[in-house]
């Protein structure tokens, strides 16, 4: 009997939270931040040891060439239970170098994370831009070390 082994790595990101909008529609977002909670967001599956980051190809672009810096926004990796060998690490969004949310010792098959995207508020000025939409490519990748 032989039995063949492959190696797999994959995450996938709930199509409900594709498109994360983070909202700024009071004085208390303003003054506070704004955390957007995407429960069971994601789900991980590896063979293997895997880090998964994150990372944004550009800062959020605005209005008329506005921008606000991406590591603005902080992701926290957050699971329903404690995971042996699963250590999860909030990271602001960086350009560049992509940052480890969640460092595993061991496999995994769908391991459910949770997201938090949070921001700061005052007296920051990163978010006091004029209206309209800032948009990033953030990218989740996995590997293994």
């Amino acid at each position: 009997m032989t039995v063949d082994l492959a190696n797999i790595s994959a995450i996938v990101i709930a199509p409900a939270f594709i498109n994360p909008t983070i909202s700024y529609t009071t004085q208390a977002h303003y003054a506070n931040g704004v955390t957007l909670n995407q429960p069971d967001a994601m789900q991980v599956f590896s063979n293997r040891p895997y880090v998964v980051s994150v990372v944004a190809t550009t800062d959020l672009q605005g209005p008329n060439s506005v921008t606000i810096p991406v590591n603005s926004v902080t992701v926290t990796p957050t699971t329903a239970t404690t995971v042996t060998g699963l250590t999860l690490s909030a990271a602001a969004i960086p350009t560049g170098t992509p940052a480890a949310l969640l460092t595993s010792t061991t496999g995994t098959v769908g391991q459910t994370v949770s997201l938090a995207y949070s921001t700061v508020g005052a007296p920051t000025a990163n978010f006091l831009k004029p209206a309209g939409q800032y948009v990033a490519t953030v990218t989740y990748s996995i590997t293994n070390p």
